[in-house]
Order: structure tokens, then sequence, then C-alpha cells
């Protein structure tokens, strides 16, 4: 019943999910309820982190300004953010698509 309300719960008996599948060199499937942290880990330029989020879930919610729906797109980044999963309330699954070269990138710092 409390999932039903608040969203997914992960406990001992859920099976983990990875938290980043790489599809090729530049698309990478995504489990929303994973920190940036962890998910930087795996990308090849990082994506900003933020006291106004941890998960990249949050990340994406920041973006696009709302809770996005399935298959909404937004670039921002340098990735192109498509939603692939998600519950009435939180984002579950994103595919990240890398749309500049690293090379490319200017630090702002």
């Amino acid at each position: 019943i409390v999932e039903e309300i608040v969203g997914e719960i992960q406990d001992e008996y859920d099976e983990e999910k990875p938290t980043v599948e790489k599809i090729s060199e530049n698309e990478f499937i995504i489990n929303a309820y994973a920190t940036v942290y962890d998910v930087n880990e795996h990308l090849p330029h990082d994506l900003p982190e933020d006291e106004d989020f941890d998960t990249v879930g949050g990340l994406v919610s920041h973006a696009f300004g709302k809770i996005p729906e399935v298959g909404d797109s937004e670039e921002c980044y340098g990735y192109l953010f498509t939603i692939l999963k998600k519950t009435e309330q939180n984002i579950e699954t994103i595919k990240l698509e890398l749309v500049i070269a690293k090379s490319d990138m200017v630090d702002i710092h």
C-alpha cells in the first residue's frame, strides 16, 4: 500500500537493477533511482551534481521543469535524455545519448 502512495521502495527482496547499461559508445540506459555521483563513474562526461537533487531522476525532473512522461526527450548537459519507463510519480528508466563530443565540451568553471 505504501508503494502505491509514495512510489517504489527498494527492499532486500527486490532484485537490484544495474546503475548504467552501456548500449553503444554514446548511448546508455540509466536507472533513474541511481545517484548522479554513481552514474558519472560510467559516462564519458559528468552530469552536474547539485543540492537540489541526488538521483538522476531528480536531475531529469529538475532539467525538464516537471516529471516528464514516457517518450519525452530533452537535450541538456551534453546528452539527449529520453524517458523510457516511469510510475505515476517517479521516473524509473532513462536513455542518455551523448550529443556532443567530449573534446567539444568547454569547462565554464
